[in-house]
């Protein structure tokens, strides 16, 4: 709590009392400083990243072989030079969600 008191108390000086001057020294400053948040976010990022549990990669692994299989398979040629058939269902909503005629 107290550091944001003090951060509140800088900027207030920053936008009402400090000559300009002093304000292109400061922007840099602050510059700065918010590139160093930044990389500590980015550090504490990747921590936590490799915090998470394995199985997920595991997952997001069999995720990406599935999607490249399924690619693969639709690529294939038949004997007779054509691409196969995939047929792709059709779904009838009306009688997955059947409406009322009240």
């Amino acid at each position: 709590m107290l550091y944001i008191i003090i951060i509140i108390l800088i900027l207030l000086f920053y936008i009402f009392v400090a000559p300009s001057t002093i304000k292109g020294t400061f922007n840099i400053v602050s510059l700065v400083l918010f590139g160093v948040l930044l990389m500590i976010l980015l550090g504490v990022g990747i921590v936590q990243f490799f915090r998470i549990p394995r199985e997920i990669f595991v997952w997001a692994g069999m995720l990406a072989l599935a999607y490249f299989s399924l690619k693969d398979l639709r690529r294939l040629q038949i004997k007779g030079g054509g691409k196969p058939p995939i047929p792709i269902p059709k779904i009838n909503w009306d009688k997955v969600f059947p409406r009322n005629s009240k």
